[in-house]
């Protein structure tokens, strides 16, 4: 099983058993990594943003989003890097 496939399978499965039990299911999202640098994302929620960096991968902001049951990602551009760092740094409005 690859790492995205592992990482589909068990936020999903996870999400299915605690709507089933529960009726719902808060954020989930996981990142996994094999013991050769290969990666995988997968989430519930509309976008996650995460890092990775291994010794063939710079360091790199990756965004998944979910498309039914499959986590799509991609490599985040500038734009949307000045965009979350003016998001981090706005004032707290209460």
């Amino acid at each position: 099983m690859s790492p995205q496939q592992a990482a589909d399978s068990v936020v999903f499965e996870l999400e299915d058993k605690l709507m089933s039990r529960f009726g719902r299911a808060g954020d989930l999202s996981v990142v996994c990594m094999n013991n050769k640098g290969e990666f995988g994302a997968a989430t519930n929620i509309k976008t996650f943003s995460f890092v990775v960096a291994t010794a063939r991968q710079p360091l790199t902001v990756f965004r998944a989003e979910r498309l039914r049951e499959k986590t799509h990602y991609q490599a985040v551009d500038d734009e949307w890097m000045q965009a979350y760092a003016a998001r981090i740094r706005a004032p707290i409005e209460e």
